[in-house]
């Protein structure tokens, strides 16, 4: 952030804090990508409990874990991002407002990264249906949290591209849209999925 540190430098205390002010340029973007390193960070953390008590799947496990910790690291570079690109934005629509160029430009950047934290949280859905096999009751729980927090980093994520989308070309915009679609149908396959009782899985298979 231009006017502190880093966000990853920031208690969280006073990160929450400093979200919450007017005037700063942090806001849905920022959190949604919060949420989605939280929930990439519960599936890296129960990858890794279960991979001690796992043998015969450590590899698979070890795959799910370090594909997390990956995520868990971007999502915050997305937070940053999305902080730097929103100020930008919003110095462009108050100077440059006579200058659809200029401001097509800032809107996508400032589109970005909330739609990498989308693409993200359905990754990270994707990580947390494969763990859920092998968690057990201990950890069952850490994986639903992890899920209900990528289900969240999506939706807000998704709003925030949204509304942005009227400041780009209609092309451009029209893409996204796309992609948003895409990413949507992927999510709802998956939160279909984890609507099916465990007993009844085997017979939708």
């Amino acid at each position: 952030m231009a006017e502190g540190p880093p966000l990853t430098a920031w208690p969280i205390g006073e990160l929450s804090a400093h979200i919450a002010k007017r005037q700063t340029a942090l806001g849905g973007g920022v959190a949604a990508a919060i949420a989605a390193s939280l929930a990439a960070a519960l599936v890296e953390k129960v990858a890794h409990v279960e991979q001690r008590r796992n043998q015969l799947n450590a590899a698979l496990l070890e795959h799910l874990a370090s594909t997390a910790a990956s995520i868990r690291v971007e999502a915050l570079r997305y937070a940053e991002q999305d902080a730097q690109s929103l100020r930008v934005l919003l110095g462009v629509l108050r100077k440059q407002a006579d200058h659809p160029p200029a401001i097509a430009q800032a809107a996508h950047a400032a589109v970005a990264a909330p739609l990498a934290v989308a693409e993200a949280s359905v990754l990270i859905l994707t990580l947390g249906e494969a763990l859920r096999q092998y968690s057990s009751p201990f950890t069952r729980s850490d994986v639903t949290a992890a899920l209900a927090l990528a289900h969240a980093a999506f939706e807000a994520a998704k709003a925030m591209v949204e509304a942005n989308l009227a400041l780009l070309s209609d092309e451009e915009a029209g893409a996204i849209r796309e992609r948003l679609q895409a990413l949507g149908k992927q999510r709802d396959a998956i939160r279909d999925r984890q609507s099916v009782p465990e007993g009844n899985a085997n017979a939708l298979a």
